[in-house]
């Protein structure tokens, strides 16, 4: 199968070298553009009720130099960065890939109590998306 649309949902943590090495990989072998979703905790940036902040708000020209930190030959016109704000991440992303042929995101393992009690970020994500998912362990 040749995909047309390639989007890699990035949580722009330290670990997601090898997720940003797999799109490059797979928009090099396919000759496609990279549609590149990220997703802000809506309280992302904001002072919580212990005085510090909750996780970092994310934007485009930080995602961008990520990106660049990757790979600084990247033709940057061939990709598209998307920011969503949303509570509930699986959702905001099976919206947003509605026109995606391949998704790319992390699995991070998670400790056996969480494993037992719920399906982790990508299962959830996976189960709620139309197409082919690639899930690389980070």
């Amino acid at each position: 199968m040749k995909y047309q649309s390639i989007v890699l949902a990035l949580s722009c943590s330290e670990s997601s070298s090898p997720l940003i090495e797999a799109a490059f990989d797979c928009v090099k072998q396919y000759n496609t553009p990279l549609k590149v979703l990220h997703v802000n905790d809506p309280a992302a940036g904001k002072m919580s009720m212990m005085m510090d902040s909750i996780g970092h708000k994310y934007t485009e020209p930080e995602i961008m130099d990520m990106l660049m930190a990757r790979n600084s030959d990247l033709n940057t016109d061939s990709i598209q960065i998307q920011i969503l704000t949303s509570e509930d991440i699986p959702e905001a992303v099976s919206m947003a890939i509605v026109e995606g042929d391949l998704l790319i995101l992390g699995h991070k393992k998670m400790n056996i109590v969480k494993e037992k009690l719920s399906d982790s970020l990508d299962q959830q994500i996976v189960n709620k998306v139309n197409c082919h998912s690639m899930v690389i362990p980070i």
